[in-house]
């Protein structure tokens, strides 16, 4: 709960808030060389959620699957630092499985 009388704590947000964001874009390295090493002794779990329209759209979502493809790999090596990938899906996506998860799918579904 913020105290909008309380000026020290607005200046506190003030300066997160210059210093909040990336670009997906032209940030790749780094947000990689971040992530590897936030929460080293829990799982770190990375949400992907942009959007862009058109042909901007594939070129963030190529970044996004960079970037969790390396820290998912970077973690691995890492006997401490494991990471997990989160997914908000819709309607449109899709995604290759083996037959026999598919299989598995269909039987457990009725």
């Amino acid at each position: 709960v913020l105290d909008d009388n309380d000026k020290e704590q607005s200046k506190k947000l003030n300066d997160l808030l210059d210093r909040a964001g990336c670009n997906l874009l032209t940030q790749i390295p780094e947000l990689i060389d971040w992530l590897v090493i936030q929460y080293p002794t829990k799982t770190l779990v990375l949400g992907q959620y942009a959007y862009m329209d058109s042909s901007a759209f594939v070129r963030v979502s190529l970044a996004m699957d960079a970037i969790a493809s390396e820290v998912l790999k970077e973690r691995s090596n890492n006997k401490t630092s494991t990471a997990a990938l989160a997914y908000l899906c819709s309607p449109t996506d899709v995604f290759v499985v083996p037959p026999a998860a598919e299989s598995a799918s269909q039987k457990n579904y009725k």
